[in-house]
């Protein structure tokens, strides 16, 4: 679970669910802040219907979450902190991101420093007795 960031824009979330359904839950994760970004793309993908990008919303959400620069530098890093994820990344690379963000007093940039200090860790055991 805490092993990835997850800030990609939603997808497999038809807009023709928005005439559906009354409201739609989402899970906060353990980053608050950023856990916004998400939540942001899934309401674009509703009210944008057919024309919904998760790529292109996923870069708006992350900007306005983030504001500049932190949200074009968070959005340049999606590979490393969503796919890649935490234990895959390199030593290097672990503090070059964390020297990146660590510049920043912004909470969401404080949440992936936090992350990459492994705050966030939670085992395959507990996530199993929850």
């Amino acid at each position: 679970m805490s092993r990835h960031l997850h800030l990609l824009g939603f997808t497999g979330q038809p807009a023709t669910l928005a005439g559906e359904v009354g409201g739609h839950a989402i899970n906060p994760a353990l980053q608050p802040v950023l856990t916004c970004i998400p939540a942001i793309t899934l309401a674009a993908s509703y009210s944008q219907g057919e024309d919904y990008r998760y790529l292109a919303a996923t870069r708006d959400a992350v900007v306005e979450v983030l504001g500049e620069p932190q949200g074009a530098l968070a959005y340049d890093d999606l590979l490393a902190l969503e796919d890649t994820g935490l234990e895959r990344l390199s030593t290097e690379r672990k503090a070059a991101l964390r020297a990146r963000y660590a510049a920043f007093a912004h909470p969401g940039a404080q949440e992936i420093v936090r992350w990459l200090d492994g705050d966030y860790r939670v085992s395959d055991a507990r996530v199993q007795t929850q």
